[in-house]
């Protein structure tokens, strides 16, 4: 937004500073001042200077935002390929006489297709790619287990 400027403003805040009273019109002196030294001139070029000065500062704090949107959709990725590292059942590991016992997490599969989702929405995001996410529904995810041998297929719908 452009700031309200007047000579007769500006006038009269100076006589102000001076312990005088406002004006309802400048001194001739300063139209003539300002049409020597071209002030509605220099005072556009100063709002175009401010504009891209602004313009600058923002496209800092927009790549600065992108950066931690990228950030955070890793992380989130990286939890949810944790997740999927978890036994879904109770195991039992039996070394040398000591039995150690894994229980599952309280997750759900659910929980692991948000998480993938909500990643993949600020991977766009930090990227520019403006194609809407494919996946109001989530359709046939095939998650595999720690062994390889065996392998879910799930229907989520978001």
């Amino acid at each position: 937004m452009e700031p309200q400027r007047s000579k007769l403003r500006i006038y009269n805040e100076e006589r102000e500073k001076a312990g005088k009273i406002a004006m309802k019109s400048v001194l001739s002196r300063w139209n003539e001042a300002a049409r020597e030294w071209e002030w509605d001139k220099r005072v556009k070029a100063w709002d175009v200077c401010q504009r891209q000065l602004d313009a600058q500062t923002w496209h800092k704090k927009r790549k600065q935002w992108r950066e931690k949107q990228w950030e955070i959709a890793q992380v989130l990725r990286s939890k949810a390929e944790q997740i999927l590292t978890l036994p879904v059942i109770t195991v039992t590991h039996t070394d040398n006489g000591q039995t150690t016992n894994f229980e599952p997490g309280k997750w759900t599969f659910r929980d692991v297709a948000v998480l993938l989702k909500v990643a993949d929405e600020l991977a766009r995001a930090a990227t520019g790619d403006e194609r809407e996410y494919q996946g109001d529904r989530l359709d046939s995810i095939m998650v595999q287990d720690l062994s390889g041998a065996s392998r879910l297929q799930i229907h989520v719908s978001a």
